[in-house]
């Protein structure tokens, strides 16, 4: 109440109608006048003495303050450049200032560009300065979906399933704390060390990882990790591989940083690491990226023996392995491999994960875990880019690490996405097996299908968003764009039932009109 009461005495003051200096009604009348308690028209006027829009003066009363706090700012000029080639000289005479009007200026050889019109211009498209177009060729920017349509994401998690009330709650305990101040400040680079301590923590309970909070460095998310790594790691032309298809936002962050790409084929028991052998014998390997669980886009698995020979090829030919384990928590149908990282003791794999996936893509926490040496490097770098991670965000998420809500988070979605996926499964063999082939992944949050009877993805997807369903045009699968491809992802974890039903019939119907 006292708040809105404020907030209607400053409309007034900014309309005009209570003039600066003008005496204010004092508390007692006022409250009358509004048929409230004193004490909210005191609280009122606090608040407006708090934001400078009055001024108290004890025994006389409250007036509007004569200089109001909003700052009304005052155009610049350009004086133009001078007979002489320097910056002012006649046109600072000529030019000035009338009130708030700008008045042109006479002097110069541009003088009579930078009057009042021209600085009401928009504010400029492009740069008079270079920039190279090509520096940055990569990641078009996010697109959101037509509204209304359904979409068969890449594979996220259902953000209405989101523990939003826990953070709340952790949130508002923090902010009853007398130390929260502390964590509106500047802190560690490397992250919390209470969330790191739960990271390690749940590392060891879940994938059998001994590690501890200074071997971990907290990121905004997996892509982070990987962006520091490649910076880190890479020197021009040095040689990383990836599987093929693969993560093109993996493959963009080695690219920009120096590294030479190369894809090699990923089957049904993942990267074929005998290719990888053969490529060792011949090149110097820097970097090794791959994607144990639910390969983004094939979701295989890459199997027990494999894993073994690449940790064995990894130690003989010293290069980095960078373990992407996005999404390892997410498993349905049989249990999960442990990872790379839990069976390499010489210091050849860099583990990265995130909670993204755990809790909501917007809530930007990811880890990486690796040797100190390249855990002191990486946060130099870090904290080069952002200084650190938001301090308040990883201590709520420390505290539902430790209480055990994101484990029981855990359980609850694994349990929804793995009817969602069985659901989708059901109806894409029911209404789709004519059009396109898939396997039932193991967990995840998306089926990788290939469509049959020559259909291409993007006449598929072009029909499908007339439909109103926003779907893969199966472009970003591999590094040449042009390369041949019937494969797209659909993301089954964040459709409902009646969602995914509606989903699957505009998309059989699309493949019909194709």
């Amino acid at each position: 109440m006292y708040l809105q009461i404020a907030n209607s005495l400053i409309t007034h003051i900014r309309q005009g109608v209570l003039k600066p200096g003008s005496s204010l009604p004092g508390s007692r009348p006022l409250s009358e006048m509004l048929h409230v308690h004193r004490k909210t028209v005191v609280a009122a006027y606090d608040e407006l003495d708090a934001q400078s829009w009055v001024d108290v003066y004890p025994r006389k009363g409250i007036f509007v303050a004569r200089a109001l706090p909003e700052v009304s700012p005052r155009r610049f000029i350009s004086s133009g450049v001078g007979a002489a080639g320097s910056i002012g000289g006649a046109g600072d005479k000529a030019g000035g200032m009338v009130g708030d009007k700008v008045v042109g200026v006479a002097g110069g050889q541009h003088g009579g560009a930078w009057n009042g019109e021209r600085m009401g211009a928009s504010y400029p498209e492009k740069t008079l300065f270079k920039v190279e177009e090509l520096k940055m060729a990569f990641a078009s920017p996010f697109l959101s979906s037509p509204p209304g349509h359904l979409v068969f994401n890449d594979g996220f998690p259902d953000t209405r399933l989101a523990p939003v009330d826990l953070l709340v709650r952790e949130y508002r305990r923090f902010g009853n704390y007398h130390f929260t101040s502390k964590y509106l400040s500047y802190g560690p680079e490397q992250g919390s060390e209470n969330l790191r301590s739960e990271i390690a923590r749940f590392l060891g309970e879940t994938r059998g990882l001994q590690v501890n909070a200074e071997t971990i460095l907290i990121t905004k998310g997996a892509q982070m990790a990987l962006y520091l790594c490649a910076q880190v790691l890479l020197s021009k032309n040095d040689l990383v591989i990836v599987g093929e298809p693969g993560y093109t936002g993996a493959n963009e962050v080695f690219a920009q940083a120096g590294g030479k790409v190369m894809g090699i084929p990923v089957d049904e028991n993942g990267l074929d690491v005998r290719v990888l052998e053969g490529i060792c014998k011949k090149r110097k390997v820097r970097i090794v990226y791959v994607i144990p669980h639910h390969h983004n886009p094939t979701t295989v698995t890459l199997s027990p023996e494999r894993r073994m020979r690449l940790l064995e090829l990894a130690r003989k030919y010293k290069f980095a392995i960078i373990e992407d384990d996005y999404d390892y928590d997410f498993h349905y149908s049989s249990g999960p491999i442990l990872p790379l990282a839990s069976g390499d003791h010489t210091g050849n794999v860099i583990y990265i994960g995130s909670l993204c996936k755990i809790i909501a893509p917007g809530i930007r926490i990811g880890f990486m875990v690796a040797p100190r040496n390249l855990i002191v490097q990486a946060t130099r770098l870090r904290k080069i880019i952002d200084r650190q991670g938001e301090q308040l965000l990883e201590e709520a998420i420390a505290t539902l690490l430790k209480n055990g809500d994101i484990g029981r988070h855990l359980k609850k979605t694994n349990k929804i996405y793995h009817e969602r996926r069985d659901l989708l499964c059901k109806l894409l063999q029911e209404r789709m097996s004519a059009w396109l082939s898939f396997k039932a992944p193991d967990g995840g949050f998306a089926v990788w299908a290939n469509y049959l009877k020559g259909l291409e993805p993007s006449v598929v997807a072009e029909k499908a968003a007339r439909l109103g369903l926003t779907v893969s045009r199966g472009e970003q699968y591999y590094q040449d764009a042009m390369h041949p491809n019937t494969g797209v992802r659909l993301g089954f974890a964040s459709l409902n039932a009646r969602e995914m039903e509606e989903a699957v019939g505009i998309l059989a119907k699309a493949c019909s009109l194709v």
